[in-house]
């Protein structure tokens, strides 16, 4: 069996072929991996970003409602004492 010099060019550009393919599909993979990382540092800051934020808004709502309370317990207050004089002043 012999193999001619035109089969065997074709069976070494074969390979070459296959070892460059399977070299590029090697570097798209790191090039992905590199942008996923990137993705997922810049997702980590959002989350953080956005759990700051959120808690923040927490303590905004908290010291607005402790402002109403404070608030309608005076004015209640104010009601009841206003009550107790116009009932002095009735009797």
């Amino acid at each position: 069996m012999t193999i001619n010099l035109a089969e065997l060019l074709s069976i070494i550009i074969a390979v070459c072929s296959v070892l460059g393919a399977v070299w590029r599909v090697a570097a798209i993979e790191k090039d992905i991996q590199i942008s996923i990382r990137k993705l997922d540092s810049k997702l980590d800051v959002f989350i953080t970003t956005y759990q700051e934020q959120r808690e923040h808004q927490q303590y905004l709502i908290n010291d607005l409602y402790g402002q109403l309370k404070h608030k309608s317990d005076r004015l209640m207050n104010e009601i009841k004492e206003l009550e107790t004089e116009v009932k002095k002043l009735k009797s």
